[in-house]
């Protein structure tokens, strides 16, 4: 009897796997392949079991303060892949890319993808430390990824070029697929709400998404006296060194600016309830909160950085580009899109028809499983 081929992703956390890779795993399990999944132990576990994805939990922190734990980090994913023999290993995120495909080369695993969803805060923070880091993390990038048998997968152009240019991954090795795709039948055209406008920013709370920003966006609407709902969608993420504090967003709540409507799981349904959808990042992989807007034509307003840029459709735009760090440029957009209700239908069909062309969920599935399928042909 034909042994099915192993698949392990290894990405942290696990409900991040749930968002953004289920599908995938979904559809391998689907071809034949036998799926797992290393993550650190979490919330999702019982989904893992409904799915028939074998679950192995493994330390690992979000700061790399300690050498020690970070070795053993290494050692537990080595131990996982000389156990299981996976046929191919599939990596997400900066540190599971460096971590896993480390553990990979020494545990001669025959075939690796690697996931760069985004270059990540070190590649967008500033000041000397940062810049310090940045060159470690290109040096290890350039030592590690030199498995003979691996395929990179960037979201984005300028991600790619980037990688590309500094000799961190090769060429023939790059495969461009943007974002984690949306299903189309779940978000999908509804009726913008009645009253008050309502705009929203969907994301982890960090100042580099924009969320400063979009405060003092929604001060300077307040002092032009325009009605508008300025609402942040999402939580603090204090293992971010880029995260706001919960007082941060307690005294704007208090003092009247924004709402925070917190974590949402049913991203659909907030989309309904949102005139505008906001990220005004420093940089992105591609946004799956874009994704999803367009999608459910809701109009977009974002930054003309990596990954955000490619978000609005030059010849048929979906949502106003503006400039990375401008709260300015970011209320003038929203007082834009808001006066204009027809410019806003239009452009909220655009970004649907965008979506449909670009980003399903179909598409994204099939590329992938087509990665795995060459690598181990």
């Amino acid at each position: 009897m034909k042994r099915l081929p192993k698949l392990i992703y290894c990405v942290f956390p696990i409900n991040f796997f749930i968002s953004h890779r289920l599908p995938i795993a979904r559809e391998a399990i689907k071809k034949g392949y036998e799926v797992h999944l290393i993550s650190t132990k979490g919330e999702g576990e019982e989904i893992l079991t409904k799915e028939g994805i074998f679950f192995h939990p493994v330390q690992i922190t979000r700061s790399r303060k300690n050498p020690i734990q970070e070795i053993k980090s290494i050692y537990q994913i080595y131990k996982i892949y000389k156990k299981i023999n996976p046929d191919i290993v599939h990596h997400v995120t900066i540190k599971p890319v460096l971590y896993g495909t480390l553990a990979a080369r020494m545990a001669g695993v025959k075939a690796v993808v690697n996931a760069f969803s985004g270059l990540g805060y070190v590649f967008t923070a500033k000041g000397v430390k940062a810049a310090i880091l940045r060159n470690v993390i290109k040096l290890a990038y350039r030592a590690i990824l030199r498995h003979n048998n691996l395929i990179s997968i960037i979201q984005n152009e300028d991600d790619r070029d980037y990688l590309i240019s500094k000799t961190i991954i090769r060429k023939n090795q790059a495969r461009l697929i943007k974002g984690s795709g949306v299903d189309l039948s779940i978000f999908k055209p509804t009726v913008e709400p009645s009253g008050i406008p309502v705009v929203i920013l969907p994301a982890r709370l960090l100042k580099d998404k924009g969320v400063i920003e979009f405060v003092e966006a929604a001060k300077q609407l307040r002092r032009l006296n325009f009605k508008v709902r300025m609402v942040l969608v999402g939580d603090v993420d204090m293992g971010n060194p880029s995260s706001v504090s919960v007082g941060e967003i307690k005294e704007w709540v208090d003092d009247g600016y924004v709402e925070h409507w917190g974590f949402k799981n049913n991203m659909a349904k907030t989309l309904s309830e949102a005139n505008i959808v906001c990220l005004p990042s420093y940089r992105e992989g591609m946004p799956k909160s874009l994704i999803e807007a367009t999608a459910s034509s809701r109009v977009i307003i974002t930054t003309d950085v990596p990954g955000c840029r490619e978000m609005i459709d030059k010849n048929n735009p979906n949502g106003i580009l503006i400039p990375a760090g401008s709260s300015i440029a970011l209320s003038d957009a929203i007082i834009d899109i808001l006066s204009d209700k027809k410019k806003r239908q239009i452009m909220a069909f655009n970004g649907r028809k965008m979506a449909e062309k670009e980003f399903s969920i179909n598409q994204v599935v099939k590329s992938t499983l087509k990665i795995y399928e060459d690598l181990l042909n």
